[in-house]
C-alpha cells in the first residue's frame, strides 16, 4: 500500500484538479512514487497524466500520448507580475497577469483556452480571460493595468518547440479589490490543444 503522505497528496491533487476543471470526471491514485491522473470515461478510468516525485515537494509531469507513450508536459513558466484595479460600481477587480510561458516539448504548443483563478479566504473564483481585442479599451480606462504589461496571449497562439514568450492576460474576478490583495494565490490557467492537463502558473 502507498504511504500515507502519498495518499494525502493524491487526494489533494484530485480536489484541486476537480476545482480547476469544474467537474468531477477526474480521479487520482498513488502508485509508488507516482501520482496517476485518470479521466472517468463511460467504462474504465483512463490514465491521462502522471506526476513523478523528484524530491521533497518536487514533481515531474508527463502525459500519455495517443500512442500510449509517456511524454513530458510541454508547457512550463512563471507568473511574473500581477496588477489589479477596482471596477467602479461593482464588487469586482480587473487584473492583469503577466507571465513567461515556455514550450519544453518536442511539438508545437497551441493555446486553446485561457482562464484566471484566484483563491481568497471566501473561496475560489475562476474567470475566462478577456478578449485580446479589448486590451486597448481596458488600458485607456485603467492605465495602471498597462504597467509591466506584455502583448496579449490569445486562443490559437502557437509556441514552437523550445520557444519562450512573455505575455499578459486580463481577467475580471467577482471579488472586491481589498479581498484580491489579501488573496492566498492567483493563477493563469492555459489549456493547450491535445493535452489533458492545463498549464497552471501561480503566485
Amino acid at each position: 500500500m502507498p504511504a500515507l503522505p502519498t495518499r494525502h497528496y493524491a487526494a489533494e491533487l484530485q480536489r484541486q484538479l476537480r476545482g480547476l476543471l469544474g467537474h468531477e470526471q477526474i480521479v487520482t491514485q498513488a502508485y509508488g512514487r507516482h501520482l496517476l491522473i485518470k479521466r472517468l470515461d463511460d467504462e474504465e478510468p483512463t490514465v491521462v497524466a502522471r506526476l513523478t516525485e523528484l524530491g521533497r515537494n518536487r514533481y515531474g509531469a508527463a502525459f500519455r500520448s495517443h500512442s500510449g507513450r509517456w511524454e513530458p508536459l510541454p508547457g512550463a513558466g512563471s507568473l511574473d507580475d500581477v496588477t489589479a484595479v477596482a471596477i467602479p460600481g461593482q464588487n469586482a477587480a480587473l487584473v492583469a497577469l503577466t507571465f513567461t510561458l515556455r514550450n519544453s516539448g518536442q511539438k508545437s504548443l497551441w493555446v486553446h483556452g485561457i482562464q484566471g483563478k484566484v483563491l481568497t479566504s471566501t473561496g475560489e473564483r475562476t474567470s475566462d480571460a478577456v478578449s485580446a481585442v479589448d486590451f486597448d479599451r481596458y488600458y485607456q480606462a485603467f492605465p495602471a493595468l498597462k504597467e509591466n504589461a506584455q502583448p496579449a496571449l490569445a486562443p490559437e497562439d502557437k509556441l514552437q518547440p523550445g520557444q519562450a514568450l512573455k505575455r499578459t492576460v486580463i481577467v475580471s474576478f467577482p471579488v472586491a479589490l481589498i479581498d484580491f490583495k489579501e488573496r492566498r494565490s492567483v493563477s493563469v490557467v492555459i489549456q493547450p490543444y491535445d493535452q489533458p492537463v492545463p498549464i497552471v502558473l501561480s503566485k
